[in-house]
């Protein structure tokens, strides 16, 4: 068995290949904008591919992250921070900037993955509740 073919190099491939779709859909803004307008046809191509069935789901690759979600209220155009927490595994925390227009958000940020021993202690974490080294029988002693 060739050794290009093994678990590490395989995964290694496959985290590289996922930041192409990313970085090929900010390239060809950046051309169109700069270059030939119809690498416009590109960026909308690479942006439905990037972004097609991901309403009010976390996608990401490797630190960045994106989420597209939607509202119920109506509102104008506004630009702040936003913070994304899964709760579900791999657990990533994120903070990053979101733009709301009319009735849909979109965020973009970076992300982290928190290491929790197991899953008890992620949904408590998720929560943020509070980890104590005391049990609770003996706390209802107390």
């Amino acid at each position: 068995m060739l050794a290009w073919t093994t678990t590490q190099y395989l995964t290694s491939a496959l985290k590289k290949l996922g930041y192409l779709l990313p970085h090929s859909f900010v390239a060809f803004i950046v051309l169109s904008v700069f270059w030939q307008t119809w690498l416009f046809v590109l960026v909308l191509i690479t942006g439905y591919l990037l972004f097609k069935d991901t309403l009010n789901l976390v996608q990401a690759v490797g630190p960045v992250y994106w989420i597209s979600r939607d509202y119920e209220k109506s509102q104008g155009i506004k630009v702040n921070t936003g913070f994304m927490r899964e709760i579900d595994s791999p657990w990533r925390m994120g903070k990053g900037i979101q733009v709301s227009i009319h009735k849909r958000s979109f965020q973009l940020g970076l992300c982290r993955k928190t290491p929790y021993k197991d899953i008890q202690e992620a949904e408590l974490g998720v929560l943020g509740a509070r980890f104590m080294d005391t049990e609770p029988t003996e706390i209802g002693y107390w």
